[in-house]
């Protein structure tokens, strides 16, 4: 009897337990790679956060599907089956979509970039392992008893024509268009403060002030003027020697004009050193801002495009340096963005046409995915740059957003969305399989998942909202993000937009040519 009543305690905290699991392997393997890659702080609570929300929804999403398929009346055995073949399916492709999503960020050559995508990807990878085998293990093992240990006043979820989700779902099927234009007027309205978005590397200045480093760095920059914490390093190599008549030229004339540029308080050097039959000169400019100011970043420019060509003419001119490194951090991940966001887009698109064998269905998703993007965007805008509830996060506004903030955000929720649309579609797509009937399907699909999708995502918003009060700005504004994002994913778009979208395209959602019908797999239904 004791071994029966822990078994049911087990399998009662099923979600939980396998998703601590899993996120302790994951994290094992993360801090491992941490140790060889160097990894920065920001990873391993990036990863964290992404690893503890997906391996929650991964276990609830399994478990709760085996426990309708034991209240329908099969047996253990059978139930596990039908219940990997449909939940197991949706899991798999959700986590290989999470992977390759976060995957578009290594395509931006910013090593923090790249890394903060790689944390995320190894403990995702384990949940979604851990969520294929040890989650089906201990369900074997529970088998009926895992209904033993049941909440006090807590009803399963029903199906009959009579409960909530019922009612919202008929509703729904009545008025879409009035469900799709109130749905979508929600995201858009957040989206609107994106377009005063910029971009930035705050540095030190916004670290917690009782960190040393922080303290070391406000201590001289009050002593000494902010620029002297990122000095502008321009190296010049000349062939010909420290005695050449170009070099002395030029380093005259370069003094004089970056001495009178009003951006400049201080220039030191020229430091000459041999380097074989050749020489080279460093300067050192001590802008009048900090490295992570937009003026510092304006100082460098002029001095690449301007100053360093009229007075080096043909020698060999390098400009480096916090404030260089912040620019061209920068202008790397802006042109890399559409890269990266393509990536992600085409990897989503084939994916869910693999899984739903539908054009309209991935189509249908980006669309959702990218109004969920804009709001969690737009309310980044509102809060770090323009100050709307800045205070009750914690913050004072910046005149930007941490630039790897978008990437992270839009490549992560890319993938994390996934769990819903793909639990949501694989349930209509079953019932659509079943009876050929596009309303009574999304309907029948909206109802079987609203509640385990709104448990879902309050469970992951909880989870991400939980990194807000921490003191590092980057995860504060991605954990921000992911928050308002799947809270309105989860909510609107996935309880609102998506149904009424579906129910107005009837038979075109499940369209698919000729050609690419003959040739994808047809989505299996439980047998």
């Amino acid at each position: 009897m004791l071994l029966v009543a822990f078994g049911s305690l087990v399998a009662a905290a099923m979600p939980l337990a396998i998703a601590a699991g899993a996120l302790l392997c994951g994290m094992g393997l993360l801090f491992l790679l941490a140790h060889v890659l160097d990894m920065s702080v920001l990873v391993e609570n990036a990863a964290s956060m992404m690893g503890l929300a997906v391996s929650i929804d991964y276990a609830l999403f399994i478990v709760t599907r085996y426990r309708e398929e034991l209240a329908a009346g099969f047996d253990g055995a059978a139930a596990l089956s039908r219940t990997m073949e449909t939940a197991g399916r949706a899991v798999f492709f959700s986590g290989v979509t999470v992977v390759l999503s976060l995957a578009g960020a290594i395509l931006v050559p910013v090593s923090l970039l790249r890394v903060m995508a790689i944390g995320p990807i190894v403990v995702i990878a384990v949940a979604v392992l851990s969520a294929l085998t040890l989650v089906p293990a201990l369900l074997r093992l529970a088998g009926g008893w895992i209904d033993r240990l049941r909440v006090p006043g807590l009803r399963p979820q029903t199906s009959g024509p009579r409960g909530l989700w019922a009612r919202w779902a008929a509703g729904i099927m009545r008025r879409p268009v009035w469900f799709l234009v109130g749905g979508t007027a929600v995201p858009l309205l957040l989206a609107w403060p994106v377009l005063g978005m910029a971009l930035g590397n705050p540095g030190t200045s916004t670290t917690p002030g009782d960190f040393v480093a922080t303290r070391a760095a406000r201590t001289v920059a009050t002593a000494f003027g902010p620029g002297v914490l990122g000095p502008v390093l321009v190296v010049v190599r000349d062939p010909a020697g420290p005695e050449d008549p170009a070099l002395a030229a030029g380093t005259r004339a370069f003094e004089a004009l970056v001495r009178d540029d009003p951006q400049v308080r201080a220039v030191a050097g020229p430091a000459v050193g041999r380097e074989g039959a050749g020489a080279t000169a460093v300067f050192t400019v001590v802008p009048a801002s900090a490295p992570d100011a937009a003026a510092s970043g304006d100082l460098v420019a002029r001095i690449r495009d301007r100053i360093a060509p009229r007075t080096f003419g043909r020698l060999e001119v390098h400009v480096g340096g916090p404030a260089a490194e912040n620019l061209d951090a920068k202008r790397a991940l802006i042109g890399s963005i559409p890269r990266a966001y393509g990536f992600v887009i085409v990897v989503t698109f084939v994916l869910l046409l693999v899984a739903f064998a539908s054009v309209a269905i991935p189509l249908k998703a980006i669309l959702m995915n990218l109004l969920s993007v804009g709001a969690a965007f737009g309310v980044l805008v509102a809060v770090f740059q323009r100050g709307m509830g800045a205070s009750f996060v914690g913050v004072s506004p910046l005149p930007y957003l941490d630039f790897i903030t978008p990437l992270i955000v839009f490549t992560a929720l890319f993938g994390l969305s996934m769990d819903y649309e793909v639990f949501l579609l694989s349930r209509m797509r079953e019932h659509y399989a079943a009876s050929g009937d596009n309303e009574a399907a999304v309907a029948a699909g909206l109802q079987s998942t609203a509640r385990t999708i709104t448990a879902a995502a309050a469970i992951m918003v909880a989870v991400f909202a939980a990194f807000v009060p921490t003191r590092l700005l980057a995860i504060k504004q991605i954990g921000l993000g992911l928050a308002v994002a799947i809270a309105l994913d989860a909510t609107v778009i996935r309880l609102v937009v998506v149904p009424s979208m579906m129910r107005l395209l009837g038979r075109w959602n499940w369209w698919l040519p000729g050609w690419a019908a003959r040739r994808l797999p047809r989505p299996p239904s439980p047998g």
